[in-house]
């Protein structure tokens, strides 16, 4: 499993961090998905996701990813 850290952005609440666990968790090979409420997420995965597919998976929200770390 990969590691793949990164920041979102625009999250307010505890329902906006449960929200984005949920959405994130959709991306194909994503097995463990952790959001802290400032914003930090972690994603185990298969592989090394791209910011542009982990943003996708927040389409129809406003929280945006920032790139991190792998």
């Amino acid at each position: 499993m990969e590691k793949n850290t990164f920041r979102i952005t625009g999250m307010h609440c505890t329902a906006c961090q449960k929200v984005s666990k949920l959405k994130l968790g959709t991306i194909e090979g994503v097995g463990e998905v952790t959001v802290l409420q400032d914003g930090a997420a972690t994603i185990m995965a298969s592989r090394k996701l791209s910011l542009t597919e982990v943003q996708a998976a927040l389409q129809g929200t406003e929280y945006k990813i920032v790139y991190l770390n792998h």
